[in-house]
């Protein structure tokens, strides 16, 4: 997956620390992957390009997370 993709699924909440986070799926029409990062989403629908990490498991405490990008940066169009 590369360049513009579709944002969709977007879920934003607060963790048990009161550190704001949000997540959503970026789809190229054919795949899609789970991006997750903390803070307010700069999108909440159109596209997006994602910089940050892909991690095929991600371990947070004694929840375990699949294919999922921590995002450094999201650009939203």
């Amino acid at each position: 997956m590369g360049g513009w993709a579709t944002v969709t699924n977007l879920r934003e909440t607060v963790s048990r620390r009161g550190n704001p986070y949000y997540t959503f799926d970026l789809s190229d029409g054919t795949r899609a992957i789970r991006v997750f990062s903390f803070g307010k989403a700069p999108c909440h629908s159109g596209t997006a390009i994602v910089q940050g990490t892909f991690e095929k498991v991600k371990q947070v405490g004694r929840l375990t997370f699949h294919n999922e990008i921590t995002a450094t940066q999201v650009t939203c169009r």
